[in-house]
Formats: structure tokens, sequence, C-alpha cells
């Protein structure tokens, strides 16, 4: 601003500009706004009436102009850092309590003027006369003097000037935030927020975000101002870890209030952000890929995010860009593809953890959407069904199209990885598959829908395998070979013959039973997307279940012996070299144990320790210690290399025990919760089939899963029972056919199990009585009382069988075998017989101890198994168990 050449000259243009303001309260605020530009620039100058200047301006707006308004704050604080040294605690009052006018004691006098009101020094206890013309959209520029000022790094005025916190509190939230407040002063207030955004600290911005009393309405209210607030957070002024930075979930609340339209346009900010804006040569690699990796969070956290509002069109936006960088490479641009993602080609090309990130994204994204349901409008009818998008197809068939269009568009796209021919051949057999199935529109169609379902899912599970990992060709192939058979083409020679051959259809298991074994087997698996799949697929499969698929789920829930599981071990041993193996196996026991200790524990720093100890009390030194490690070997006879070997193994012994401890409860866990994840199969098919015959063959096996869980697997216990008491006991709709042997068979099991727990305390008094007097009385030899306990042993086996922990313990009192074993102790004719009291307290521990082994027993049984071993009395079928490949 050109400053005029005289201290008379501008105290006129600062009286013109001031009367100019009261004239015409429309341009008032123009006005002083000249006039604080006059101020600086006169405050920067070093014209020689520069304090004439500044003492006249003091004087024609702060002592005879007695009216507060906010421009008059505006040029207040000018002034105060102009002139520190001037009594302003004399010109401030009696409006203001302190010397400086950002002090939290005037916080609440400001807030009164921000409102637009005027303040007369002399009256100022009556209420504000309004000096403003009409209401402008437009927030005044005294908010931004504020803010910098009271945000200013400025150490020497930090101990007179007020916090933000409070600063905000009463000026904004309190004032302009009031309940009381009009609508006008509400939009006032998010400008100021909005202002105040980019100049405060992020750990202030949460501050802001949750003290403002209408931020959250406003945002709710206009769905759009929720984008502007997250590119203030992610953007130059936030950062993309906000939320984890602040340890809040700011941005993910945010982006709950955003409409369709808002998400839209979020996702198209992340995605320019996923090439390197400068292309130099200079590029942060690591600063790119962290960025690159931020945004594939941030869209697979739109699709995840339930309270997020969903639309087929963003949705399909981002699974179609994780399946291009995650299966493809983007070799030319296509600026008209509907795919947003061959619109660019990214600058540098995506890594190989990034491409992994994107295929994981993928199907934990379509886990997701598989376990959502959609409102679907049938004619005048409105559904609600699950895993699709708004036009019924299934997610995963949307995106197995878009990869078969893009394996078309050689032009614009190549494959990471080409496959094998025969890779190949079962894909494209599992596409013809698909496309048949989804023409299925009979009674069949729910089923063959669930056929379909499992077919893609498999199919996109092969697709998105990672190339160091071996693609499971084999389940893909059980699928198509299952859902064939299921559900046959139709062909002119099996119109004519509908009759299905019997020894094709003995040869092998029911189609239904090799499906549900796939689904059965996903639910091992450790990813959401094979689960949420499989109950899903299991869900729609559920009307066509039989007699031999209750089985093949029911074999799940069985305990298995550890004899049995070792068998089964020993079967999924590797077969080769094994002449190799004996030769060496005497030699070489101890060294591969050793061997492979020390390469898993070579970072161990408590193993270490112990192995340096029993080295050390045997005259042995640490490597790093100052010795001659030759001649101390040189002096140690073979006694003394014996006592180090077996102090050395017994370390190494204590280690695998813990290890196998360790691994044992692992393992227990993981068999529980695969449990817990059957139990949610036959849920829903009871809640999906609750007239079928066999809910009935049901009961039994969820009230011995009861009875027989430990006191570990109490969840497990608690679903089971929830089973039987909400979905069976008060399930309004009876199954249509139940035969009366079945019935009845149920009935006297269930009872059977009561009288066994009412009979065993009864046992067990006569076994200890007779003992007891046999102490005293030759009423029992030696061999007999052996044979009474061994009958004690194999009645505690048969109870635990039926009953819980707790009432085996009430039912056996394990101290009274204690007892009894002291008794036999001191009786002159068996006090010689410890074998006795051994089996005594063999009773106590066997009573004591946890049911650790039952939750072992729960790895997926095959269905090409369960032919050829006996089963329970209730079923003509026989079945036969076996344990998964690497499962427990």
């Amino acid at each position: 601003m050109y400053l005029t050449r005289s201290g008379g000259c501008y105290q006129e243009l600062i009286s013109e500009l001031v009367a100019l303001g009261e004239k015409k309260s429309w341009i008032r605020e123009s006005a002083w706004w000249t006039i604080g530009l006059a101020v600086d620039t006169l405050g920067a100058s070093e014209v020689l009436w520069k304090d004439e200047g500044l003492e006249s301006t003091i004087q024609s707006i702060l002592v005879e102009n007695k009216i507060w308004t906010p421009e008059k704050i505006a040029l207040t604080l000018k002034l105060q850092k102009l002139c520190p040294s001037r009594d302003w605690s004399k010109i401030l009052s009696p409006t203001f309590k302190h010397s400086h006018l950002l002090s939290t004691g005037n916080y609440s006098t400001i807030a009164r003027i921000l409102k637009e009101f005027s303040m007369d020094e002399e009256d100022e206890k009556e209420a504000p006369k309004s000096k403003s013309g009409s209401w402008k959209p437009q927030v005044h520029f005294v908010w931004d003097i504020l803010l910098d000022e009271v945000l200013s790094e400025d150490d020497s005025e930090s101990s007179t000037r007020g916090s933000f916190p409070e600063f905000f509190r009463i000026l904004v939230d309190e004032s302009l935030f009031s309940s009381t407040s009009s609508p006008e002063r509400k939009y006032w207030g998010f400008q100021v927020f909005q202002k105040a955004l980019p100049r405060v600290p992020t750990a202030l911005t949460v501050y802001l975000l949750y003290q403002a009393n209408d931020i959250q309405t406003v945002v709710k209210n206009n769905p759009r101002l929720g984008f502007t607030l997250v590119l203030q957070l992610t953007g130059v002024h936030g950062s993309h870890q906000f939320d984890k930075l602040t340890k809040t979930k700011t941005v993910e609340t945010l982006l709950t209030t955003m409409d369709n339209e808002g998400i839209q346009s979020y996702i198209e900010y992340l995605l320019k952000q996923v090439n390197d804006e400068q292309a130099s040569q200079t590029t942060d690699i690591q600063a790119l890929n962290a960025r690159r990796a931020w945004i594939v969070d941030q869209l697979a956290a739109l699709i995840r995010n339930g309270a997020v509002p969903k639309d087929d069109k963003w949705i399909q936006t981002v699974l179609d860009w994780f399946v291009i960088h995650g299966l493809f490479t983007v070799v030319r641009r296509s600026e008209k593809s509907k795919i947003l993602a061959l619109r660019d080609i990214p600058a540098p090309i995506f890594s190989d953890e990034l491409r992994k990130l994107c295929r994981s994204k993928l199907l934990s994204c379509l886990a997701e959407l598989t376990g959502q349901t959609t409102v679907i409008t049938t004619g005048d009818k409105t559904v609600k069904v699950a895993a699709v998008a708004s036009d019924g197809q299934f997610w995963v068939s949307k995106v197995l199209s878009s990869i078969g269009r893009l394996e078309k568009d050689e032009k614009h796209v190549s494959p990471l990885s080409e496959a094998e021919e025969g890779d190949k051949a079962i894909r494209g057999e599992a596409r013809a598959l698909i496309e048949r199935l989804n023409k299925i529109s009979d009674e069949q169609r729910e089923a063959a829908k669930g056929a379909e379902l499992l077919v893609s899912a498999t199919l996109l599970h092969h697709y998105c395998t990672d190339a160091e990992e071996e693609a499971d060709a084999e389940t893909l192939q059980s699928c198509i070979d299952g859902a064939s058979r299921m559900f046959p083409a139709e062909s002119k020679k099996t119109k004519k013959s509908r009759r299905p051959s019997t020894t094709t259809e003995d040869e092998g298991p029911e189609p239904i039973d090799v499906l549900v074994d796939t689904v059965i087997g996903f639910l091992e698996q450790a990813t959401a997307y094979m689960r949420a799949v499989a109950n899903q697929v299991f869900s729609l499969l559920s009307s066509a279940v039989c007699e031999s698929t209750i089985d093949l789920i029911l074999a799940q829930l069985e305990r298995r012996e550890p004899g049995e599981m070792a068998d089964d071990d020993m079967e999924n041993e590797p077969e080769d070299d094994d002449e190799s193996d004996e030769d060496n196996s005497g030699s070489s026991e101890n060294g591969d144990l050793e061997d492979d200790e020390d390469l898993d524990d070579a970072g161990d720093p408590e193993l270490r320790q112990k192995i340096e100890e029993a080295l050390r009390v045997n005259g042995i030194h640490a490597a790093t210690e100052d010795f001659d490690g030759e001649s101390e070997e040189e002096t140690m006879d073979d006694d003394q290399m014996m006592a180090i070997d077996e102090q050395l193994a017994a370390v190494f012994r204590a280690r695998a025990d813990e290890k196998k401890f360790g691994k044992g409860v692992d393992a227990q866990r993981e068999a529980t919760h695969y449990k817990n994840r059957v139990l949610d199969l036959l849920d829903s098919y009871i809640k999906k089939q609750p007239t079928s015959p066999f809910i009935t063959r049901l009961i039994l096996p969820l009230v011995e899963l009861v009875v027989s869980s430990g006191t570990d697997e109490k969840q497990l216990a608690d679903k089971a029972t929830g089973i039987l008491r909400s979905r069976i006991g008060k399930s309004k709709d009876l199954p249509s056919t139940v035969e009366a042997d079945q019935a009845g068979e149920i009935l006297r099991e269930t009872n059977r199990d009561t009288e066994i727990l009412e009979f065993m305390p009864g046992l067990r008094n006569a076994v200890q009585e007779s003992i007891r007097v046999a102490c005293s009385e030759e009423s029992l030899t030696a061999t007999q009382v052996k044979e009474l306990l061994k009958l004690a042993l194999s009645a505690i086996r048969q109870t635990k069988r039926v009953a819980s922990q707790e009432q085996l313990r009430t039912i056996w009192e394990p101290s009274s075998w204690e007892t009894l074993s002291s008794t036999l102790a001191s009786a002159d004719r068996f006090k010689s017989s410890t074998a006795l009291q051994t089996m005594c307290k063999q009773i106590s521990q066997l009573v004591t101890e946890e049911k650790l082994s039952k939750a072992k027993a729960s790895g997926k049984r095959k269905v090409d198994s369960l032919e050829g071993e006996e089963e329970v009395a209730t079923s003509p079928k026989k079945v036969k168990r076996k344990k998964t490949k690497g499962k427990i």
C-alpha cells in the first residue's frame, strides 16, 4: 500500500475511512480492512512521523470511539503488537478486564462483540445495540487475525495470552454454536472451524472435532462438508495416519456421515495420489509405497466399514482397482474405459508387496460383502439377499467377470504370471459350470446358487493364490465335480433316460456331501474370506442336505482319542527314504532334535543362559571369555563329558516340553474355534430348515458336546446349549416326519445318561466301603481289591463320557480316594501292596485332570472317508473319520 508523505494526510485518511464506515454499514468492514492495511504499512515503514501516526490512530479509533465492534478488535490487536509499551489497561477499561486483549478473562466479552453486536463502554450493562446491516454469509476478517494471534508461537506473549482450547470453547462453541444461536451464527461457527483446521496442530484437531457442539450435526445435515473435513485431516495440513497418530476414529467417523457422492469424490481423491506427482528420478520409493499402502487400506476400509453408505458403482470401482493392481499390469492407458484404474499407468509400477496387499484386500472386501444383505425388489416383493449387489448378482461373480474381460484385453493389460495349461483348463471348466448353474431356475434354484457361489469363490481364490504358494487346484476340481454331478447338464440322452446309474452313484459320496466337505474345509482356513463364503454357501445348500451330509457335519464335533490322532499323524508322515532313516535313527535321533532346537532357539537369550550355566558348572567357560579352550578340552575325562551331556540333554528336554505344551494349548484353542464354526453351520441349517426330519439326529451329538466339554470350552458348550434350547426347544415348526424308533432311541439315550449319573455315587460308596472292610477283615484278597479298583477306573471313564468336569468331581470325590490310599498303606494286610495305593492315587488324578484331549479332536473329517466305519445306532449309514492333512 502506498504511504502518504505526511502525518496529516495519514490522519485525514484514517478519519475519512472511519466516517465512511459509520455512514454506510454495508461498506464498514471494507473500510476498516483498509485501515488495517494502512496500520500494517505504517508499522513496517521507517518514516519520521511513524510514532505520531500510530498515536493519532490510537486516539481516533480507541480513545475517542467508545463503540466496540469486530473491526475495532482487529485494529486493537495490530496496534498492541506495534505499541507494546503503551498503558493498554487504561485504554481497554472498563470493557475489558485485562490489558492484553487475548487474555482468557477477556474472551467472554470478545465473544459477545463478535456475534456482530456493538458495545458502548459507557453503558455496557445494557443490551448491546446492533450496528450491523444485513447478515453476510462470509465470516468477518477479524477471525483470521484472532486465530493467527492465539496460535502464534511467540513465547514473549505466551504467559498473557489464553490457550486455544479456551479460546475456541468460549468464542465458538459456547457462542456461535450455543443452543440459542441462529442457523446463521452456526454457519459462521463452521466457517471458523474450517479456518482453524489448517492452523492447529494435529492434537488440537481432535479437540476441535469433538468439542464443537454442532460440528457432527452440521456434517450429518450437509454430507459434502464431511468430505471437506477429511481432506483437511489427511491432506497437506494433516496426516494420512491421522486416526493412528491421535488414537481416535475421527476420519473413520467422518466417512460414515458422507453420502454416495461424497464417497465417490473421496475415492477419486485417493486414486489421484497413486502416482508420483513429481515424476522425478529422485522419487522417494519408500514414501511412495507407504502412501500407496495407505490408499489401499483406505479403499478397503470404505467397504469393510458397515456404517459407510454403500453404492454398487463405487464398490465396483474399488474392487476393479484391486483386481487390476493385484492380478494384472497396465501396459497401455485406456481413457474411455469404464474401469478407472485403466485410465492411468502407475509410475513407478507397483511393488510385489503392494500387489500382494491388493489381492489380500480384495478377498477381505469380498468377505465383508458376502456377509452383507441387500434389499432386492422383484415385482411387488422386496427380499433381503446376502452376498449380492443390487442387481442380484454375486459380488464374487462380478469380480470374476472383470477378470474375464481383462484377460481378453491384451492391448491394455497383461497378467502378472502366465497360467499353465492345466490351470487354464480348470478355470475354463469352472467358468462354463458357473454360467450353467446361473441359468437353473426351477425348485433347485437356491441350491444351484449355493453351488455357483462355492465354485466362483474357489475359482477366485485360485486366481489370488501367491506365486510362491501352491494353487489349490484339487479343491477347485472337487467343487466342479460335485456341482456337475449334483446339477448334471441336460442333454437328449439324459432326457430320455433320467434314471441315474446306481453303479456310478454308489462308487462315490453324494454330490452334496462333496460340496459340504469343501465348505467344512473352508472353516479351517485362517482367512475371513473362506469362512464367510462357507457360511453363505451352506445356507444356500441347506435345502439339499441329506442324511449322509448330517453325518459328515456331526463327525466334526466328535472327539478322537489320542491314539487315533497319532495314527493319523503317522499316515501323514512322508514315506521317502525309509531305509536310510531306519539306518540312522539310532545315531541321529538326539542330534536331529538338538539341531532343530538350535535352529529354533538360536536367538533365545534364556535358553543360551541355561546352556552357558550348564557348561560353566563343569568348568567350561563361554566362548566370549578369555580362556584357552583347547587346553580345557584336553583335560576333560569321560565322566565329565557324560555329566555335561546329561545336563545339556536336560536343558533341551525342558525346552522341548515347554514348546510341546505351548503347541498343545494353541491346538486346543484352534480346535475349539473350529467346532464353534461347525456349530454355526448347524444353527444355520436349523434356522433355514426347521421342519427337516434330520433335526432330531442333532440332539444327542449336541447333548454329548455339552456334557463332555472341558472348563476351557465353556463358549462351545454355551453355543450348543443355545441351539438345543432356542433353535430346537422353542421352535414353532416341527420336523415333518420323525421315525418312532429313532425318537425313542433319543429319549432312551438321554435318560440313560441321567441314570448313569444317579448310579455312580452308590457304586463309589460300595467300592470304597468294601475295600475299607477288607483292610481290617480277611474278606477280600489283594487281587480282588485290585479288580474293584479296576471297576472304579472303568466307571470313572464311563462317567466322563456323560458328565461335566464339575459333576465328575462331585460324584467321585477325589479326596476320598487319597484317604483310601492312606488307609491301604497303613493296613497290615495291604501295606506291602504298593500297586493298590498307586491305583487309588491314579483314580484321584483321573477325576481332577482337565479334559484337554477332547478339544484336540476337531480336525476336519473328509467326506471320501465317511464310509466303512461303524456309526451310531440311529443311522443306517456307516462313517469313517479322517483328519485333514496338517490339521488337528
